[in-house]
């Protein structure tokens, strides 16, 4: 009984120590700055319609993916399609901020600050809304989180997007 506790004891230390190791590895590999650095290499040479296209359609942001989100290349990409008033760029325009913000709902903060990508999200689809008022999926995304607020007795959504979203026609405690 006594050698199977020990050889127990050993294996989950072994595995312990494994993930350690290998955790310092992948941290190393997965430097936030070097991975942005990498991606604006690679869009370099390309329109701000493929960026805002490979934001869009690409599984980067997708919850459960490898973070393989370049914040430079989503401000790029925001900055240009906001000085352009053709609908075609407006259209894009509200599909990256979609997409953006259910990055930061359902892939966590950076930061560690769930409250603060929950916020970024809600700052995302209300102007998805402004722009394209139908939008269903900025719209279930929207009672989603206002839904699982009020579960919460003791929290509640962040004030600054209050006023926008009763604008908007939601219901806010």
């Amino acid at each position: 009984m006594k050698l199977r506790f020990i050889i127990t004891v050993m294996t989950l230390s072994g595995f312990v120590l494994a993930g350690c190791s290998n955790n310092k590895k992948a941290s190393a590999n997965n430097n936030p700055d070097s991975k942005d650095a990498a991606i604006v290499a690679r869009f370099q040479n390309k329109t701000v319609k493929q960026k805002a296209e490979y934001l869009i359609n690409s599984n980067n942001m997708d919850q459960n993916k490898n973070n393989d989100f370049s914040s430079t290349l989503y401000n790029d990409v925001v900055s240009h399609l906001k000085a352009k008033r053709d609908t075609a760029s407006q259209n894009l325009l509200a599909k990256v901020y979609l997409r953006h913000g259910m990055y930061e709902l359902y892939n966590g903060p950076v930061s560690g600050k769930m409250r603060e990508a929950v916020t970024e999200s809600l700052h995302d689809f209300i102007k998805v809304l402004k722009m394209d008022p139908g939008n269903k999926k900025a719209r279930a995304e929207i009672n989603q989180i206002l839904d699982i607020y009020k579960t919460m007795p003791n929290k509640s959504v962040a004030k600054e997007v209050v006023p926008d979203l009763q604008k908007l026609g939601f219901q806010v405690q």
